[in-house]
């Protein structure tokens, strides 16, 4: 991602799809309005884009951009007009980091794996300067974070914790200035120059927020923070108010939260999320509240109507599955080892845990009225227990063994005497197998639309019942990796959808219109 110089647009880097058309790009939008602005690149990239770049002294009429492919290849574009003004390979290793110098549009910088070269751009052709950027010594294993100084020095952090300053010469070449050993313990992610002159590193396994005088040689400022297990490495450093005073800044971390504050201040939340993936969402019988669950162990209650945190607690092992009692008063979440926790939905607090079995549970549902419990294991078993003492026991009533495959979602009728399943056994449920797998579904309450996500990262809207082969359908995009689950809210006002690998958590907005097609979906 990269924000352009005019700060109203920003430039995405988008990875190839699964699907033969779907190819890698680049997008610049409005950050506004949301309204994208260009498409770049479609066909020309491989797997990606590991970085990109707006030029600044030419107002940013220049993209740079790097692919994932095995020659990491370099492209400069006239990104209004989708032209390439240059190209070049750069190095087969990792490619971590890119950029333009703020002050020559002609030099651009890109490093990673063991390795940072300069680049000139001159008369078409882009052309390293090999004098540039050699190191003394050992080479670092990787180079983890970029900044520059007013004066146009090249400031980099590495995988060791070390902080190297690169100073241009009367020849025009970037040699070590200065070096500061071991500023961090491990990766310094991230850099950032105020305008004072002091110069912000941030660490991942240390955590902590160094603040450096680059006025006086680089010397400590005597101040820096270290931030909470719980929040994780720092990722990224941003100024609230760039250029004044008052020190504000926005950390974004490892734990996937956005924080602010400053080296003087308690640092608070802003926006959290999960930080690893994402299957477990289930929805209030009754209220505007959802939870969800993930593999970093987190159990989440969410207010649909204010989008903030309810409350937030952690369990033993990570989570695959969750839903409410129909009272809503608990709510029970299913763990990738066979352990299904109880909470008090009102609080987070622990009710109940049970053992069941070894395998992780990929279904969990509450019977209509609430007496009985059923899991789909991955053991090919439906687990079902009586609910008793209102939640405080569970005990162990059936056990379902008509599978020949893992349980991947489980239903009861609206009467409770009967329980419907699905397998993991596609070759024996699905007659036409095309390499798209329906990962989830959910019927709206009101029993007239039926949501489906899938394995390519579409959200998809139908009329429920669908009588009819191919049934027409509203679609959207939703993330890069599955779609792992979808819930409509008790009234049926809002859609929620969760993402895998990328932990998106989505809120979908159910509009009515006239026609045909009365219902949509639009991104809350």
């Amino acid at each position: 991602m990269s924000h352009h110089p005019s700060e109203q647009y920003v430039a995405t880097g988008q990875m190839a799809g699964q699907l033969p058309d779907a190819h890698a790009h680049i997008r610049v939008w409005d950050h506004v309005t949301l309204n994208t602005l260009a498409v770049i690149g479609l066909e020309t990239f491989q797997n990606g884009i590991c970085c990109l770049g707006f030029s600044k002294q030419n107002h940013g009429n220049y993209l740079m951009a790097v692919d994932e492919g095995d020659n990491h290849v370099l492209s400069v574009w006239d990104w209004q007009a989708d032209k390439i003004v240059a190209k070049t390979k750069t190095h087969p290793d990792t490619v971590v980091l890119g950029a333009f110098h703020p002050h020559e549009d002609s030099i651009l910088i890109t490093a990673g794996k063991q390795h940072m070269y300069f680049w000139k751009m001159v008369g078409g052709k882009i052309l390293r300067d090999k004098k540039s950027g050699v190191f003394e010594g050992e080479k670092p294993k990787f180079i983890t974070g970029m900044e520059f100084s007013a004066t146009g020095d090249v400031i980099t952090g590495d995988s060791s914790g070390n902080i190297l300053v690169w100073s241009r010469d009367d020849s025009n070449i970037f040699n070590l200035q200065h070096a500061i050993m071991r500023a961090h313990e491990k990766s310094v992610f991230t850099l950032r120059m105020l305008s004072d002159g002091t110069l912000l590193s941030g660490g991942g396994v240390d955590r902590k927020l160094v603040a450096w005088d680059s006025l006086r040689g680089y010397i400590p400022a005597k101040a820096e923070r270290q931030l909470s297990e719980a929040n994780g490495g720092i990722r990224t450093i941003v100024e609230q108010n760039a250029g004044q005073a008052d020190g504000l800044l926005y950390l974004a971390t490892s734990n996937n939260l956005i924080i602010q504050g400053s080296l003087q201040t308690k640092f608070t939340t802003v926006i959290q999320g999960h930080s690893e993936e994402l299957w477990a969402l289930a929805v209030h019988p009754h209220e505007h509240a959802f939870l969800t669950a993930g593999y970093d162990n987190h159990v989440c209650l969410w207010s649909s109507a204010t989008h903030k945190l309810l409350w937030r607690v952690s369990v033993e092992k990570p989570c695959l599955s969750a839903t409410f009692s129909p009272n809503g008063a608990l709510a029970v979440v299913g763990t990738t080892v066979g352990l299904f926790v109880a909470l008090n939905a009102y609080d987070g607090s622990l009710v109940a845990s049970f053992q069941v079995g070894t395998e992780q549970l990929d279904a969990i549902r509450f019977s209509p009225d609430g007496s009985l419990l059923a899991m789909g294991s991955h053991d090919n078993t439906i687990y079902l227990f009586s609910v008793l003492d209102d939640g405080r026991t569970f005990r162990k009533a059936a056990l379902l063994k008509g599978h020949k495959n893992f349980l991947t979602h489980i239903d009861w009728s609206s009467d409770g005497r009967y329980l419907q399943s699905v397998d993991g056994d596609y070759e024996l449920l699905f007659s036409r197998e095309n390499g798209i797998d329906i990962n989830t579904v959910s019927r709206s309450e009101s029993g007239d639309l039926l949501a489906v996500g899938d394995s390519q990262g579409f959200l998809k809207l139908y009329r429920y019942p669908s009588t009819q082969k191919k049934a027409q359908s509203h679609q959207w995009k939703m993330c890069s990796s599955n779609v792992t689950n979808v819930k409509f809210l008790y009234d049926d006002g809002y859609l929620l959808t969760t993402g895998g690998m990328d932990a998106a958590l989505m809120q979908w907005a159910v509009q009515v219109t006239e026609g045909i097609n009365r219902n949509r979906a639009k991104r809350y």
